[in-house]
Order: structure tokens, then sequence, then C-alpha cells
């Protein structure tokens, strides 16, 4: 719904005239409006510029058309969204909506008439800013502002709304200069509470929709995955807050491919070490948390911002102004003679529409960095979440290599099957940890931080022969009864799944609770059949805890899994 909106070229630019609709005067609820010019246009929506006949005042219409029944209920509660939220000074001013039911056309045309922001969005602002130009005041206003809005909607009563498609490109710059949120086509009331008797095809279905209504550099973990049954609801426009601080931090996006991989765990680049912006990372890892009971509300990110601006002495209401370098404007490309562009461009306008009034200062800037950055680093197009597990064999095997590729970014070599289930060499200890990764302190404290309390481990010893790891925190479960003797090289089938059983009993009693199986290298790896001995472990991980949820493996599946330990 939002794609009218990833551009802000008539804002930036003055718009143009080549619409059918510029130059018309319409007449929505008794109100004349010239359309002047059009600024954005996507999908099936247009923005124009218009100008009250009577008092000279521009205002934006949006031209929204309905195709069929689904569009036509989006547009509907778009505008009915908009009425409720209108008023307050962070979200985009309604003023007027007109229906056209014209005869002999399937279609609906809506005409929505709000305040017009000349400032463009937040992403064009960030896109032409130069490195480290923000200052912790002008950070802290627009998290506060966007906030404010954000917070508006989660306390509406008798229900929240959840906008779910909370991004930079959504925020507009007002002609007072403060942020403003728009385009509520995909807000909700409705809140979703996946649990563990939803089938494969329920859950795929969700995610499907989900896809629609949101944009992947932004969507939450519990939209990508619902295997882990977590609550869908104003949590994760708190997700896409911490997206947005983040980004006000370091000038680039913490899941700009948005990767699912990335997503579910939370891992994005470090913040880099800055002691001006350090009392704002609590705040970004407090939104990107992967889960949405111990995410930051927003009330709590408006007292946590409150308090930094009241020791540092600033006024969070007020514009942040943030000063773009001015780019000059590229030299004008040689025409040929019989062209009669050698004059002003006046009389194009001059015919259509009245002399337009001055364009601000910060207008004119941004508009020639779009010109040449027309795709930029947080435009993103929506969709692009399929169905989990569709092959349980395809599925298990791609997971380790695209996590081994997206995730294991840090000097462990870990891997994470889900989100909540952690697999790693046999940690090394004395002097193996010489010559080998994955040094028991490395992994105790890699632990510690990305999974602190209240989170409980539980941790799997698969090796064979091999103690376990008591240095690690947690309640350890020894595994060598899966092997048959000692000279066996894998484990025995039953034992597999009974292992998994005890994974899923313990990961379905808590949702704060992660697993983390362990093996000897030679196990871990590849053992002297050529035969990837985890990775049967994986598989068998991958049908017990997700789409099964403990029930007995069918013929049929036991059978897969022989055939796979036989590759």
């Amino acid at each position: 719904m939002s794609d009218y909106i990833r551009s802000a070229i008539g804002y930036l630019n003055g718009g143009t005239n080549t619409n059918e609709y510029v130059g018309q005067i319409l007449e929505i609820n008794n109100v004349k409006l010239r359309v002047n010019r059009l600024i954005a246009e996507g999908g099936w929506a247009l923005v124009f510029a218009v100008e009250d006949v009577s008092t000279g005042k521009e205002y934006a219409l949006k031209r929204l058309i309905a195709v069929d029944e689904d569009t036509n209920k989006s547009i509907v509660q778009e505008i009915d969204v908009l009425k409720k939220l209108s008023g307050h000074p962070n979200i985009i001013q309604y003023l007027h909506a007109q229906c056209l039911e014209r005869e002999g056309s399937k279609s609906v045309e809506y005409l929505l008439v709000t305040e017009l922001c000349p400032g463009g969005t937040l992403a064009d602002i960030l896109r032409n800013i130069a490195s480290n130009s923000l200052t912790l005041a002008q950070i802290c206003k627009i998290a506060y502002q966007v906030t404010r809005a954000v917070h508006h909607m989660h306390n509406q009563q008798p229900e929240p709304f959840v906008h779910r498609d909370i991004k930079l490109e959504n925020f507009l710059i007002g002609s007072d200069g403060l942020i403003k949120l728009c385009d509520f086509g995909s807000t909700t009331t409705n809140q979703i509470l996946p649990n563990p008797s939803w089938n494969a095809q329920k859950r795929a279905t969700l995610e499907d929709q989900m896809a629609k209504c949101t944009t992947p550099m932004y969507r939450a973990p519990e939209m990508m995955d619902t295997w882990n049954n977590e609550p869908i609801g104003p949590p994760v426009d708190c997700w896409a807050l911490g997206c947005i601080f983040y980004s006000l931090v370091t000038l680039r996006h913490p899941f700009p491919d948005g990767n699912k991989l990335a997503i579910l765990n939370a891992k994005y680049p470090p913040l880099p070490p800055n002691p001006r912006l350090a009392c704002l990372y609590e705040l970004i890892k407090g939104c990107l948390n992967i889960s949405p009971t111990q995410r930051l509300t927003a009330a709590m990110l408006l007292d946590r911002l409150a308090a930094i601006a009241e020791s540092n002495n600033f006024d969070l209401r007020e514009p942040p102004k943030v000063e773009i370098a001015i780019k000059p404007p590229p030299p004008p490309r040689p025409t040929p003679p019989s062209n009669t562009q050698t004059s002003p461009p006046k009389p194009a306008s001059t015919t259509a529409m009245p002399p337009l009034r001055p364009v601000p200062i910060q207008q004119s800037t941004v508009k020639s960095a779009v010109v040449a950055q027309p795709v930029g680093l947080f435009s993103s197009l929506k969709g692009g979440a399929g169905s989990f597990l569709r092959n349980i064999k395809d599925t298990s095997s791609k997971v380790m290599h695209s996590v081994q590729q997206s995730i294991a970014r840090t000097e462990l070599d870990a891997s994470y099957l889900t989100s909540r289930i952690l697999i790693m060499p046999y940690p090394a200890d004395g002097i193996e940890s010489a010559y080998r990764a994955n040094h028991v302190e490395d992994v105790r404290n890699f632990l510690q931080s990305r999974h602190p309390l209240p989170t409980r481990i539980q941790l799997y010893n698969l090796s064979r022969g091999r103690p376990n790891v008591a240095r690690l925190s947690g309640r350890h479960i020894d595994c060598s009864f899966a092997y048959a003797s000692a000279d066996s090289t894998a484990p025995l089938l039953s034992a597999l799944y009974q292992i998994c059983q005890d994974i899923y009993r313990y990961l379905n009693a808590d949702f704060n609770r992660i697993v983390v199986l362990y093996c000897t290298v030679d196990l871990y790896a590849i053992d002297i059949n050529g035969k990837v001995i985890l990775q049967v472990t994986v598989r068998v991980v991958t049908m017990s805890c997700s789409p099964l949820h403990g029930r007995l493996l069918t013929a049929h599946q036991v059978t897969k899994i022989k055939e796979w330990e036989e590759e």
C-alpha cells in the first residue's frame, strides 16, 4: 500500500504537470481545490499538490483507485484510521475525503485531502546528510517524534492500532518542521496469537499475509517465522522503531537486504563505538529484541528519550532542524539549436496553474540529491516471505548452508538453526584452544551477551566419549547413550528422536529458553564415510520440533530419515 510514498519526488522538486488532473478544479465537501502538480505516484495511488481557490493555501490530495473488494476495504480502512488519529502533532492532518463511483466502471475512486508536507521523508533526509553530522539532540528529537506517533496509535481505545509498516519512508517533514506519520493502509487492530495446534499451512498463510502488508527490512521476527508461537501485535512497530533508531545513529539500515535469518536472530552490524551516542544503544538493543514480550514499548522509549533530553538540556518537541549539505545542481545538458529550452520554464506553468510559492531551501537541496539517486539506501519493495518447510529435506539441508553464510559472522564457529536452537563444535579448552576455534570462555561470553537473563539454556552434548562442558552455564544433557558402541560413527535413529522430543518439551514450556547442541569436530563436520552426522540430527530436529510438534514420526518419515543416513 505504501509504494506511492516510497518517493517524495513531488515534495522535493515541485512535481510535474503531466497528469490529466493537473489544472482542473475539484470540489470536495464544498471546497474548491485547484490541482497544481503531481508530486508522487505508485501502484494504484497518485498524490497531487492542490490549492484552495479561496485562500490560496496548499494541501495534498491523494487519489486512490479501488479495483477490487480487498483494495476497497484497505482504502476505506486507511481513511477511517486517519480520521481517528488526526489531530496529533506527529500524525499527518486529515481534512476531507470523498468517494466517486462512476457508472459503467467496476473501480471506485477515493479522494483524500491532507496537509502538505514539503520537507520530504526521513529516508530522503538521511540519504543526503553528511556522515556523523546528526547531533544527539537531533537524533533524539527525531526518535521522540516518530515514537510519539506510534505511541498515539498504540494508546487508542478500546484496542490499539498496529501500523505494521513503520519505516523511514512513511515519516514526512511538515511545514512546521515536525515529523508526521502517514500511510495507514496496513493498519489493523487484530492481534494474532499463534499456538502449537496450528499446522504448517496455516502458518505459511499467515506469513504470506504479513508479507503483503509489511516491508521486509522492517519486518519483526515473529512475523517472519510463526513457529515460535510469539504474539503478533504492537511490538512489531517497536521492532521497526529500532531499525529507524539504528539508521539515525549509523546512517545505514540494520537489515538492508531483509535477510530472514539475520532478522530471526537480530544479527545486525555492531554499533560503532561512539561515546556521544552511547546512551541510545540500549534503546536500539531493547527494540531489536527477538522476543516481542521483552521488547521495549513505545511508552518506555518515550520515557527514556525524555530522560536523555533532560540530562542534556534540550526540548524533544522542537523541530530537529536537520541541515543538509547543499549540492550544486548539475549543468544544463546541451540542446539542439531547434530546441526552445533556452527560455525560462515560465510559459509551461503559467498557462496551467497560478505561480507557485517559493520553495524552502531544504526542499531544493534534497531535490538535486533525489535526481542523482532515484533509488536510495532505504527504498524497498514489499513481499518475499515464503512458506516455511515446504520440503523438509530441502529446507533442512539449506538451513545449514544459509545460516552459516549469513549468521555466523563472529569468530565463533556457531550456527542458529532457529532463533532458539544453536549448534556448534565441542568448545575447546587447554591445548586444544591453540589450534581450534570456540574457546570455552569465548562461547560462554557469547551466550551471556546474546542470551542474558531471564533466558535459560539447556546444552546437549552429542559427542562420543567426551565430558559435558561444565564451564558453560546451564543444564547439561549427556547424549552419549545415542551411540550403540564406542566405535559407532553415527547416533541411533531412536535416540535422535528421543533427544528431539526432549528439546521440544523444553522449548515449548517457556519462550525464555534456548538449546545449544555441540559435538566433536569429527561428528560436527564429516565422518570417514563422507556423511554429515549432525546434518541428520538437524533434519530430525527440524521435523520433530517444527511441523510435528512432538508427535510420533510416521513410517514414511522414519524411512526418509533412514534414507538420509544411507546417503
